[in-house]
């Protein structure tokens, strides 16, 4: 199994447990839980969605560091369809 390029976890305002791994800008996964129970997955659509309600702007920041500006671009667009964020005049889109 290979090794993912970038990992990190977070912990939400209602104490879910986030982890992201990232193995290219199309090979994500991710996982949530609590004590108790978990679910994970690694479909890009369900792993893109998660990072897109949950993902501050500086992990967003931090994968463009890694060359993933493609997924952090698709990351955002979703940000702006779940309303989490809005459309940027100079650069497309932004964080609220």
């Amino acid at each position: 199994m290979k090794s993912p390029i970038y990992r990190f976890m977070l912990r939400d305002n209602q104490g879910m447990n986030h982890s992201f791994e990232i193995y290219s800008s199309t090979e994500i996964r991710s996982s949530a839980g609590r004590l108790g129970g978990s679910s994970s997955s690694d479909d890009y659509n369900v792993v893109a969605d998660h990072m897109a309600r949950v993902c501050s702007a500086q992990h967003l920041w931090e994968l463009r560091n890694f060359g993933l500006g493609d997924l952090v671009a698709d990351v955002r667009r979703r940000r702006v369809d779940l309303g989490l964020a809005t459309p940027s005049v100079a650069n497309g889109k932004t964080d609220k």
